[in-house]
């Protein structure tokens, strides 16, 4: 398991994690709740309100890919609460991209983690 304050300030640590049941996350973290985000249209709109995407993101998965990789972002972490609830086609696209955009995140030194609630995947790492 990886401490999450390791994860926020370590961007060697950037990535998708499964988080522990009962961690707490620190103030400042973005959140989305995945009981209101039922289909990937209404997940890309979420993430570019809640990650304050710039004016040019376009609500898809090309647009997510090239706003999470640009440097004026800065660091990035997220958590999605309810994470299973999500669609699981559109959860496996965010993780790909997500995963893309960390590796590129911690070579430029900036932070990207993305954290998962309520996540059963086995194939993540465990925070907390």
């Amino acid at each position: 398991m990886v401490p999450i304050d390791r994860i926020l300030a370590d961007p060697a640590f950037n990535g998708v994690y499964r988080l522990q049941p009962g961690t707490a996350v620190p103030p400042g973290v973005a959140r989305l709740d995945a009981a209101a985000l039922p289909d990937k249209d209404a997940l890309l709109a979420a993430l570019g309100a809640c990650l304050a995407l710039p004016d040019y993101y376009g609500a898809n998965w090309d647009a997510l890919e090239e706003c999470l990789g640009e440097p004026s972002l800065g660091g990035v972490c997220l958590l999605i609460e309810g994470a299973d609830r999500l669609d699981a086609d559109a959860l496996d696209v965010l993780l790909d991209i997500w995963r893309l955009a960390a590796s590129q995140a911690a070579q430029e030194g900036r932070g990207m983690a993305l954290l998962l609630s309520g996540s059963r995947r086995a194939d993540l790492p465990l925070a907390g």
